[in-house]
């Protein structure tokens, strides 16, 4: 299976997962709860069936994505309510550059090999620079500077979890596939548990008065998008040459969300001619790391 198709088919997931709350306006942090029970009612058979890892990574490396989990995606889940999917994706630069360089740094000769491969390297890096630019300048306006400072923390999290990803799944001694399922049960159990623990903590950030089948609802379906999403994006990150790729087409996410916003009229002043050079720029990138 291609790498970059599975990273779009697991960033249309993430754009749904983002996109919902702005609907249904529930609040951060319990939906966030309600996501990671979800997830952990419906993959809990997979800890009878399959055999558990060995690999002592694999349990730190879900107790830690399972930790930033409450914080990470319910101040996601916040900023698509109060504005929408697209401004909650603004972590994706910094995630890519933090992903791109760890594991050049990790891996050298992959660095090297690149740089040595003239044509591959410099269509490489110039897609990277233009889809990086043209995102910065998406929607130009002080909110959406402001939003990327505020989920600059979320960016680097997210770089070092697709590092771990590869680490994981792509480097050597790599665990099968089928632990993916395994890592996602992990952590959602850890983020639930972290949940509601911050939530005994500090009952104000339980926010408004919520139906708890209202809440369930909601939880049960981000659950399932969230499983295809994350699911298909670790298998994405593990099958590309450097997660940092992955991440460049997670870019594509707030393009995606202006033309839905576009085509069922929500306002949304993001540039499309930007959108467009993004979309190229991310072909350039997918022909040059597949062919040359």
């Amino acid at each position: 299976m291609a790498w970059w198709l599975l990273a779009l088919v697991a960033n249309l997931c993430y754009a749904v997962v983002l996109e919902l709350n702005r609907h249904w306006q529930l609040p951060a942090l319990p939906l966030t709860l309600a996501r990671s029970v979800g997830v952990g009612v419906v993959l809990l058979p997979a800890m009878f069936l399959l055999p558990l890892p060995q690999d002592p990574k694999f349990w730190w490396a879900g107790v830690f994505l399972g930790l930033q989990l409450p914080f990470t995606v319910s101040l996601l889940f916040r900023l698509a309510a109060k504005h929408n999917g697209r401004v909650a994706a603004m972590f994706m630069p910094v995630e890519l550059v933090v992903s791109l360089v760890l594991w050049w740094l990790w891996d050298q000769s992959s660095f090297i090999e690149l740089w040595d491969n003239a044509w591959q390297g410099a269509l490489v890096f110039i897609a990277l620079f233009i889809m990086l630019a043209a995102f910065t300048r998406l929607r130009r306006n002080d909110f959406a500077w402001r939003a990327m400072l505020t989920t600059i923390p979320v960016g680097v999290v997210y770089g070092v979890a697709l590092f771990i990803f590869k680490l994981l799944f792509g480097g050597e001694n790599a665990l099968p596939n089928s632990s993916i399922i395994q890592l996602l049960w992990l952590s959602s159990s850890v983020g639930a548990l972290t949940a509601l623990l911050v939530l005994w903590r500090w009952p104000a950030m339980r926010g408004k008065q919520v139906h708890l089948p209202q809440l369930a609802k909601a939880g049960g379906i981000i659950a399932l998008f969230y499983i295809a999403a994350e699911g298909l994006w670790i298998w994405a990150v593990s099958l590309a040459a450097n997660p940092g790729y992955s991440a460049a087409l997670a870019l594509l996410v707030p393009v995606g969300l202006m033309a839905y916003h576009r085509a069922t009229g929500v306002r949304d002043e993001a540039s499309p001619q930007l959108g467009l050079v993004m979309v190229l720029a991310a072909l350039v990138l997918v022909l040059a790391v597949e062919i040359l």
